[in-house]
């Protein structure tokens, strides 16, 4: 009876396999999706997937199944674009602007821009989050800037030229400089209330990931189990955290006063409401403004992070691109005073070399995932309403079809012969913070944290690897590729005459 059980059970999953197998075959070659290797049910292409390389398994995909391929992510079929043209394509128009349907997402921020699919609403998202942008910009951008500059220089100067690992601090700075921003606050190390941002985010961060089991077991979402208890916790901390400080904004906003972004959305609150602007005002209640600006913060400080972390490691690396750019600081500027935004353009090659890190690192591999609106076509192939598209960034970004010697590291690709900045215009391949009408909103705040805060610290350090120390270059991926953790030296410079 036992193995009559068994040799049943084993017939019906061959079947299940087998109608798996020619209903894949039947979107690949009928309804024409874009190629990609067989998958199982349920866990997807999880076998021709390495996590640790992830950047390497897509790039390797692509030249077995073509520059536009597909895959599953458990039940969720992705489809990965592999050459720029074509993301430029497709994020650019209408039908590829939509967000997937990613449960932890929606959890986390439903009430955000981040993860909105109606199009009216997400017009007037990015048109309230992009004036807030502009306020800050022309207020008190560069004066948050040379404060927490002026702090993390004296924190490496503690170390005293012996090796440390730049990670936490780095943070800390990064986190302050957007936390400012947003609400006003920055925090010291060993702050209690600091100490549970990193806790509550760090959950959120290991939530929203596409592999995590409450989005890949969607019957999870439903009944009480340890992962769904540890989303509900970080989300409850957090909205307490956040509703707390909006409630301090409205009890202390002043007319006139723009003192961070929650002032000034609560600004484009009542000016709406002045105006009878109930589409507007609809997507200013205190969830969404403090959804909007978590998820900038939230989003911007792990990418400026790791953005200056591979600053850092790459001018210990490159002794020589880092001599050039003291030198051409050392002749702007001097010592008398900290870099500031305003040194942009007489610092090309730092700017440079910031473009070629974000590119040489590929810190974004995906970028954050696309959804279509509707049933359409890509490279093509048949696009289904709701299907997730990403684009490999990493592949892009060393397409040697399009850049001379991809795999070195070579900021002057974007300069010209005089050494002045090239435009990112003669660079349409070149797409940093992603293309089309859901480019990052933060990207020129978050270029110049990276732009301040490096200029700052290699105009008062010299970075070295520790002596016998191996350079390890290779990436860790999280959900974007980070640095491994390294220790590197800050070693004073001592300018004539100071």
């Amino acid at each position: 009876m036992i193995l009559l059980v068994l040799l049943y059970t084993a017939l019906a999953v061959l079947i299940c396999l087998l109608l798996h197998f020619l209903y894949e075959e039947h979107i690949f070659k009928v309804l024409h999706l874009p190629p990609g290797p067989r998958s199982l049910p349920l866990l997807g292409n999880i076998f021709q997937i390495n996590p640790k390389q992830l950047h390497l398994s897509l790039s390797d995909l692509a030249r077995k199944y073509g520059a536009t391929f597909s895959i599953k992510f458990g039940r969720e079929r992705v489809v990965i674009l592999n050459v720029a043209e074509t993301v430029k394509l497709a994020y650019s128009g209408e039908a590829i602007t939509s967000r997937p349907k990613i449960f932890s997402i929606d959890f986390f921020i439903s009430k955000g821009f981040m993860a909105c699919t109606d199009r009216q609403h997400f017009k007037i998202h990015t048109k309230v989050m992009k004036h807030a942008f502009r306020v800050i910009s022309n207020t008190s951008l560069g004066t948050k800037l040379a404060d927490e500059a002026d702090s993390l220089i004296k924190t490496f100067e503690g170390y005293d030229g012996q090796p440390f690992d730049p990670r936490d601090d780095t943070n800390l700075a990064s986190l302050n400089v957007l936390y400012n921003i947003a609400f006003g606050k920055r925090y010291q190390k060993g702050d209690a209330e600091l100490q549970e941002i990193f806790d509550y985010s760090h959950d959120i961060m290991k939530g929203v990931s596409p592999v995590h089991p409450i989005n890949l077991i969607p019957w999870l979402q439903n009944i009480p189990n340890p992962w769904m208890d540890s989303l509900q916790r970080a989300k409850d901390k957090r909205d307490h955290h956040l509703l707390t400080l909006y409630q301090q904004h409205m009890d202390t906003y002043e007319e006139g006063t723009i003192r961070d972004m929650v002032d000034a959305l609560i600004r484009v609150a009542r000016k709406a409401e002045k105006e009878d602007d109930c589409q507007t005002l609809e997507l200013l209640s205190p969830e969404h403004i403090t959804t909007n600006i978590w998820t900038i913060f939230f989003a911007g400080t792990d990418t400026v992070l790791n953005a200056l972390l591979w600053v850092f490691l790459y001018m210990a690396a490159f002794p020589k691109v880092q001599q050039r750019i003291q030198s051409q600081i050392d002749e702007a500027i001097g010592r008398g005073r900290l870099p500031s935004l305003e040194d942009e353009l007489t610092l090309p090659l730092l700017s440079a070399t910031i473009y070629e890190t974000l590119r040489y690192s590929s810190l974004s591999l995906l970028g954050v995932p696309h959804a279509a609106v509707m049933d359409t076509e890509v490279d093509g192939f048949y696009i289904p309403k709701g299907t997730q598209v990403m684009a490999n960034f990493w592949a892009i970004n060393h397409d040697q079809q399009v850049w001379h010697k991809p795999y070195e590291f070579d900021p002057d690709r974007f300069l010209d012969p005089e050494g002045r900045l090239r435009s990112l215009k003669e660079f349409p391949y070149f797409m940093p913070f992603s293309t089309g009408q859901r480019a990052c909103l933060g990207k020129n705040i978050g270029k110049s944290e990276v732009f301040v805060l490096s200029a700052c610290l290699l105009q008062r350090f010299t970075l070295e690897m520790p002596p016998e120390t191996p350079q390890d270059l290779q990436p860790n991926i999280h959900f974007d590729l980070v640095p491994k953790p390294y220790k590197i030296i800050a070693k004073r410079r001592n300018l004539p005459g100071h």
